[in-house]
């Protein structure tokens, strides 16, 4: 009986352990077998057209350790489009991103070489909203999968809701006020408010008693076509823009040129206005504007111009000649400018002053005369409208060599010649012998004797005088390179040759006085004998 109830105890013990094994097994294994969960997150998300925005895709491993993730992601490409699609950071091994085609991203996969034990994302996703509604993110052909298997997660789809403030088109500026006579423009304004557009189109109406229009140019913001619509009778009609590339900032579809012909107030007024995307036609919203045209037109103000002077060269000598020019921004042909210094004079004017007119650079040039001045000399050029703009010169002292003042030359005084006294003398006979120059020959003796009457430094007899002729300044002379002087042949001695001396010349004796009238009597008695030989 013992035995048996040994046995029965024992039977039930094991029964119990058996039990209570099995229990723990099955309670680890529903542990483990929790299943990993892929989510997008957040699960909802507002947005406004427009506007970008991310969604993650996140992995929970729910206890496993993840050395894979994949998935495919759904949307609705009519109300979003892809921007980027971003490695998460969870897996960092390697990282997939998926490629992007009919509203699915395929395959986006990331790698893990140390694991994944814990929540995080396998992929970052940029979006931007193009088109109000509300659409479902949702997660495809998903799978994770540890080092020995393979495995189907829960899933958790995501939402966005976008929203759709209308585009507008607005007169800007929204209120005018000008004078009649004078002419203003107001831009058609377009804001896409989140929108790409393609297209914008509007009339405008006008009060034509109060304005006339001038012109409708193209705003600039639909680059690929713009019309300028057709005017007639108060109206503007289809002002138009295409765009390929698409408006998503606020800009001008027009600027209309008027001119205020009468005084009054109108309203400018947008009509038939509508704006496109891709795939729709919008009615926008619109902002009228105001024009205030008063009687008397006001004399406007000129705006001063921007001068702009410099001096070439800037540094000069005293005597020498500065080009002053002076720049009008914007460069307007024809504009006097007038130059003023403080030193110095204008070549051109021989003032202080000078003006002179702009080319068509908007440039104009004056000369600075430094004769005789030195210092620093500030040079203004000022323009009509009052612009003005200032330089300096710098004027050194000029630089002048001394000339070496030469030594004057005593001029010798001549020594005045005496005029000679004519001498008269009785002559043997009764006649008078004259000597003009008082050398104490006659003058017919002076001239018999070849001398000069008249001078009485000539007379037969006198000495030859001697011609001193000056000796010229030595100039310097160069120093002369030294030649090899040629060893001289030996030549003969000759012997010298005794020059004879001259004889001197008898000075002859002076005739005495009356010779001539003697000499002259005999001579007529000669004559006279012979004219009476004949005769007989």
């Amino acid at each position: 009986m013992r035995c048996k109830k040994r046995e029965r105890e024992w039977i039930r013990r094991l029964s119990f352990i058996l039990l209570l094994s099995a229990t723990l097994f099955y309670i680890g294994i529903g542990a483990s077998s929790a299943q990993p969960v892929i989510s997008i997150v957040p699960s909802a998300t507002d947005v406004s057209v427009g506007e970008e925005f991310s969604v993650f895709v996140e992995v929970d491993p729910a206890g496993y350790t993840l050395q894979m993730a994949h998935t495919d992601i759904i949307y609705d490409e009519t109300k979003v489009s892809i921007v980027e699609v971003k490695n998460g950071g969870a897996f960092e091994y390697m990282f997939n991103n998926g490629t992007i085609l009919d509203g699915i991203i395929d395959d986006i996969m990331g790698l893990s070489l140390r694991g994944v034990s814990s929540k995080g994302n396998l992929a970052e996703i940029v979006m931007r909203a193009e088109s109000p509604g509300e659409f479902e993110i949702g997660i495809s052909d998903a799978s994770v999968g540890t080092e020995t298997e393979t495995i189907t997660p829960a899933i958790n789809n995501g939402t966005v809701s976008i929203s759709a403030p209308m585009p507008v088109i607005s007169i800007k500026p929204s209120s005018v006020d000008v004078s009649v006579g004078e002419e203003f423009s107001v831009f058609v304004e377009v804001d896409p408010a989140g929108y790409t557009l393609q297209m914008a189109h509007t009339d405008i109406i006008y009060d034509e008693t109060k304005v006339s229009i001038v012109e409708v140019k193209n705003g600039g913001a639909f680059e690929y076509m713009f019309h300028g619509g057709t005017i007639e009778d108060g109206i503007i009609n289809d002002i138009m823009g295409l765009s390929q590339e698409g408006v998503t900032s606020v800009g001008n579809l027009a600027e209309i040129v008027m001119r205020a012909e009468s005084p009054g107030e109108f309203e400018i007024g947008i009509s038939d206005a509508s704006v496109g995307t891709e795939t729709e036609t919008i009615t926008p919203a619109i902002n009228n504007g105001t024009v205030s045209i008063s009687a008397i037109a006001p004399t406007p103000s000129p705006t001063p111009r921007t001068v702009s002077v410099w001096a070439e060269p800037s540094t000069v000598a005293s005597g020498e000649i500065s080009t002053i020019y002076a720049e009008i921004v914007p460069a307007t042909a024809g504009v006097q400018v007038t130059f003023i210094t403080d030193l110095g004079t204008f070549y051109e004017s021989r003032s202080d002053a000078y003006s002179n007119m702009t080319d068509e650079r908007g440039i104009a040039i004056a000369h600075l005369d430094t004769t005789g001045v030195s210092g620093t000399a500030t040079i203004t050029a000022s323009e009509p409208y009052g612009g003005s703009s200032s330089t300096q010169v710098t004027i050194s002292p000029a630089i002048t060599t001394p000339t070496p003042t030469p030594t004057p030359t005593p001029t010798p005084t001549p020594t005045p010649t005496p005029t000679p006294t004519p001498t008269y003398r009785r002559a043997p006979g009764g006649g008078v012998t004259i000597d003009s120059d008082g050398d104490g020959y006659s003058d017919s003796y002076e001239i018999r004797m070849g001398t000069d009457p008249h001078d009485p430094m000539s007379y037969p007899g006198a000495p030859t005088p001697v011609t001193v002729t000056p000796s010229p300044s030595p100039s310097p002379s160069p120093t002369p390179t030294p030649t090899p002087t040629p060893t001289p042949t030996p030549t003969p001695t000759v012997s010298p040759v005794a020059t004879p001396t001259p004889s001197p010349t008898p000075t002859p004796s002076p005739t005495p006085p009356g010779f001539e009238a003697i000499f002259a009597v005999a001579c007529l008695l000669s004559l006279a004998y012979i004219v009476m030989r004949r005769r007989k």
